[in-house]
């Protein structure tokens, strides 16, 4: 039976929220005596309070565009490793695919013409549109996608934002000048999420190392978006003109100015302070910034799935009646409500905005009763497991990373709702370090976490977990030839996970465009972009 190991990258996503500002939740003081707080880190008030921005950067407007970005060390989008610039960037250079409202990758209309699978599901054509061109007047062609492809491949680091996107290609040929065909390692239509990478231009980046990072050429980008580079100011800012010839259309904007922030957790200080002109914000963040007055855009689908998660290695949680009790404590309608803005519940890693999202019905959940636990008399929860033995009573260790505040909320309620069960708990509100060091080291019961999920919806993150079916649902998956098996097999993938509860999910942290009120536009986003529409933004 195949064993569903947890990522390495997993584990340190689950060490902070997905774009969430640090932040030490409250201990909820009804239950304090139950919590076991591990070093020194018991919460402090001051960290719920809103902290002091260090940012010093004076604001400009001047029908300037006003945003953050992190210190780059290169502005070479293939090269860059980090997510925040990557978005950025995204201003300069257009990706080959996007994803629409219901998070289906579709062609870019500002420069592909199509995307078509073999009926095998191996391999792929891409075909650009015809006269389109980058900043420098000299046409994109199929040499370019070809160009891009081999430098992520072959020549970008190994941390680079866009490298995993293109492992699974194994060669390429030019069918002519505007289509470029892709071979595949084995049919997966869900290559199709992967082409999310932005292209560059051959002839202007060939010549260049890519080894260096800060090469002249890496810092002085030439792409095909909406705006082109004018200047960067080292440490201090980048300032964008508009792309006359951008194939997505001249924006209404005359400029960007992105400001290098020293710390990326300060933008929504910088947001409010009228620093930068655009925040993407949790939806845990909508009441704070709803009240500053600023303008509220369209939501944007998260890739952030908050879940509980079961140490299988325990043999407890090998029974599916004692994982379905242990959903059963929380109040599903409420916890979503209150720490989800009404999200809707997330029973598999897979987003419900998303077009392979089938409605799934809470199935009825069963008590510790029906898992054969009774109350012993010293009021804890306890079972026979033979009658040659004592009977067992349910403790249970709750880890969760105490920067994830909404994850430590949830946490709290689960604490709660097995105490009032009678279980005997510990809850562990752990520093980072310590939290990473218990879940590597499987010293856990259940883990309260956020996972960032790749592009494409692959769901193979179970903590030892064992499933032949799940193993073969997933494989299909994996190597759907069209839209239309990994469909199907998506929907047996979030039945299997409603039913068997090899995790709890919970929801997705979707976020929400904040934009400053002399901001106005049509705000529609990709959720891999929130920049995808700025071409008709316009300053008041």
């Amino acid at each position: 039976m195949m064993k569903f190991l947890l990522l390495a990258v997993l584990l340190l996503v689950l060490s902070a929220c997905g774009g969430e500002s640090p932040e030490l939740a409250q201990l909820d003081p009804d239950f304090a005596t139950f919590v076991a707080n591990d070093g020194d880190d018991q919460p402090d008030e001051t960290h719920n309070q809103e902290q002091e921005s260090d940012v010093d950067i004076i604001p400009t407007f001047d029908n300037h565009l006003n945003i953050a970005m992190p210190l780059p060390r290169t502005l070479n989008p293939l090269l860059n490793s980090d997510p925040y610039l990557a978005q950025v960037l995204r201003l300069i250079f257009e990706p080959i695919v996007i994803f629409d409202e219901s998070l289906q990758p579709v062609a870019n209309p500002a420069i592909i013409e199509s995307i078509v699978f073999a009926p095998s599901g191996q391999s792929l054509t891409i075909t650009l549109h015809q006269n389109i061109f980058w900043e420098d007047g000299t046409p994109i062609t199929s040499a370019d996608i070809a160009f891009t492809i081999d430098v992520l491949r072959h020549q970008s680091p190994a941390t680079a934002v866009y490298r995993p996107n293109v492992a699974y290609i194994v060669s390429h040929n030019a069918v002519d000048i505007h289509s470029l065909h892709i071979n595949l390692r084995y049919p997966m239509w869900q290559m199709k999420y992967l082409l999310d990478f932005p292209i560059i231009p051959r002839e202007y980046y060939q010549p260049v190392s890519m080894t260096n990072l800060t090469h002249p050429r890496n810092m002085h980008p030439v792409g095909n978006g909406s705006f082109r580079f004018y200047d960067y100011i080292l440490a201090s800012r980048l300032e964008l003109i508009p792309n006359t010839n951008a194939p997505g259309g001249r924006p209404l904007i005359n400029g960007v100015t992105a400001h290098v922030l020293r710390d990326m957790s300060d933008v929504a200080h910088a947001f409010e302070g009228g620093v930068v002109d655009v925040l993407s914000a949790n939806a845990t963040d909508w009441g704070r910034f709803r009240a500053t007055g600023k303008n509220e855009g369209g939501i944007i689908a998260s890739r952030d799935f908050d879940f509980i998660g079961f140490n299988h290695n325990r043999t407890i949680f090998a029974e599916r009646d004692v994982r379905v009790a242990i959903a059963s404590v929380l109040d599903w309608d409420g916890l979503l409500a209150r720490y989800y803005h009404g999200a809707e519940r997330a029973f598999a890693p897979l987003n419900p905005l998303s077009w392979l999202s089938v409605n799934i019905e809470q199935p009825a959940y069963t008590t510790f009763a029906h898992a054969g636990f009774v109350l012993g008399d010293d009021g804890f929860l306890q079972r026979q497991a033979s009658p040659a033995l004592p009977p067992m009573r349910l403790t249970l260790d709750i880890i969760v990373n105490e920067e994830n505040a909404t994850s430590v909320n949830v946490a709290q309620l689960l604490a709660r709702g097995l105490l009032d069960e009678g279980a005997y708990v510990e809850l562990h509100i752990l520093p980072s370090n310590q939290f990473q060091t218990r879940l590597n080291n499987g010293n856990f019961d259940l883990v309260v976490g956020t996972t960032t999920l790749s592009n494409h919806p692959t769901m193979d993150f179970i903590m030892g977990y064992n499933s032949n079916y799940l193993s073969n649902l997933l494989h299909q998956s994996n190597r759907a030839a069209n839209q239309q098996v990994l469909a199907s097999s998506a929907t047996d993938i979030q039945h299997y996970f409603s039913e068997n509860l090899p995790i709890i999910g919970i929801a997705f942290r979707n976020q929400v465009l904040f934009t400053a009120r002399h901001l106005s536009g049509d705000f529609h986003t990709s959720s891999n972009s929130i920049f995808w529409n700025v071409q008709s933004w316009h300053i008041e």
